[in-house]
C-alpha cells in the first residue's frame, strides 16, 4: 500500500497565501507610515494646509515663506525676511496669484520709501489659487508680525479658490485621502474640472466675499492698522474661460454667456465701446464659473469700502483709463486676469498713493 505524502491542495494554498501576506506586510507598513508622515506635514496639500500660517521662523531674527508653499501647485513668492528694525514700516500684501507675482514688490517698496522717508519692508502673502477666505488668515498673521498697513488685492479666485471646499468637485475617496496617490497622479484639490454654479449659488459666493471683506475690515480696525482694499482689474477681451477649456467639452453649458460675449465683441468691432464694455462685463459675470473678478466683485468692494470708510485703491478704473477705448485687454494683461509688467506698474502706483496717504495721517 502506498502512503500519500503530498500536502492537500487546500493546505498548500493556505500556506502560500500566508507567505504572500507575510512578504507584503513590510511593504504595507512602509506605505502606511509614508501616508501618516505625509498627512502630518500636509503634503501635497489640502484646504486645511492652505489655511496655515504663511511665514515660519528661520534662524534667529528671520522668517521665511513656509517651505510647503513653494513646492506645490498652489505656490507663494519665496521670501526671507529679517527682523523688523526700529523706524521701519512693514506692509503686508494679501491676495492670490496676482499678488504672488509681484514678488518682493520692489517698485512699490521703493516708492513708499521715497515718499515716506523711511525704510519699508514688504511681506507678500500672495498664494496662487486662493481667495478672500485665505486673506483673512493672512491678515491675522500680518497683524501678529506687526504690520503697519495691510493692502488687499483679491477677487479673481472666489469661484475657484483651492482654500474653499465649495469651489471644487472632489474626486474619489481614495484620491482625496491618499497622499501617495496624489503625488503619483495629481492633487485631489485642484479646482478643475470643478462644479458649475447656478444663480443662487453664485450669489452665496458673492455674499461670502462680502462677509470676508467686512471681517477683514473689522479685524484691522480693532488692531488700529490701516487697511487698503483694491478693486480688481480683469481682461474683458478674453471669453469666459470655462467655454474654452477641454475639461468642459462633455459638460452641457448654458449658451447665453458665450453668446453675450460674442455680442460684446461685435459691438467692440463696431466701435460702440461704451456698450461693448457693459456687455462684456455682463458676459463674464454670467459664466457658470467665473475665472476672474467680475463687476459684482468690484461693486461689493466699492460698497463695503464706502460704508465702512475703508480706503479704496481703484485699480480697475486706473487700468481702464490706461486701456485703449477704456476696455482692458492684451495691452495690460498676460491672460484673463494676470497683469503684465506695465499693468503691475499701474497697480503698484495705485496702491502706493493710498498707502502713503494713510500712513501720513
Amino acid at each position: 500500500m502506498t502512503m500519500a505524502t503530498d500536502t492537500p491542495p487546500t493546505k498548500r494554498q493556505t500556506a502560500a497565501w500566508r507567505y504572500v501576506l507575510l512578504a507584503a506586510l513590510p511593504v504595507v507598513l512602509v506605505v502606511l507610515a509614508a501616508e501618516f508622515v505625509l498627512h502630518r506635514v500636509g503634503f501635497p496639500y489640502d484646504p486645511g494646509t492652505l489655511m496655515r500660517s504663511h511665514f515660519v521662523p528661520a534662524e534667529a531674527g528671520w522668517i521665511v515663506t513656509r517651505p510647503l508653499f513653494t513646492r506645490i501647485e498652489t505656490s507663494a513668492c519665496a521670501q526671507r525676511i529679517p527682523q523688523k528694525r526700529d523706524g521701519m514700516l512693514r506692509i503686508a500684501l494679501l491676495g492670490g496669484s496676482s499678488v504672488k507675482l509681484m514678488g518682493d514688490a520692489t517698485p512699490l517698496e521703493e516708492r513708499l520709501e521715497q515718499e515716506l522717508g523711511r525704510d519699508v519692508q514688504i511681506l507678500n502673502f500672495g498664494l496662487c489659487g486662493c481667495g478672500s477666505d485665505r486673506a483673512l488668515v493672512a491678515a491675522r498673521e500680518a497683524l501678529q508680525l506687526d504690520a503697519d498697513a495691510i493692502a488687499l488685492y483679491s477677487g479673481h479666485n472666489e469661484f475657484i479658490s483651492e482654500s474653499n471646499p465649495r469651489t471644487y468637485r472632489q474626486r474619489g475617496w481614495l484620491h482625496r485621502n491618499s497622499r501617495i496617490l496624489q503625488l503619483c497622479i495629481g492633487n485631489a484639490w485642484i479646482p478643475e474640472p470643478g462644479k458649475l454654479y447656478g444663480p443662487a449659488e453664485k450669489q452665496e459666493i458673492y455674499a461670502q466675499f462680502e462677509r470676508n471683506l467686512r471681517d477683514l475690515a473689522g479685524m484691522c480696525r480693532d488692531a488700529g492698522v490701516p487697511l487698503v482694499v483694491g478693486t480688481v482689474a480683469s481682461n474683458l477681451r478674453i471669453p469666459p474661460i470655462i467655454y474654452a477649456r477641454e475639461l468642459y467639452e462633455k459638460t452641457e453649458l448654458p449658451p447665453e454667456p458665450m453668446l453675450e460675449f460674442q455680442r460684446g465683441a461685435a459691438l467692440f468691432g463696431e466701435r460702440r465701446y461704451t456698450d461693448a464694455k457693459r456687455v462684456l462685463q455682463q458676459a463674464i459675470a454670467a459664466s457658470p464659473r467665473p475665472w476672474r473678478a467680475t463687476w459684482q466683485n468690484n461693486k461689493i468692494l466699492r460698497d463695503v469700502a464706502k460704508e465702512l470708510s475703508v480706503p479704496l485703491a481703484d485699480v480697475e478704473q486706473r487700468i481702464m483709463d490706461a486701456s485703449p477705448q477704456g476696455i482692458p485687454g492684451p495691452d495690460l494683461f498676460s491672460d484673463q486676469c494676470h497683469l503684465n509688467g506695465r499693468g503691475y506698474g499701474i497697480l503698484a502706483d495705485t496702491f502706493a498713493e493710498i498707502v502713503v496717504r494713510e500712513l501720513r495721517q
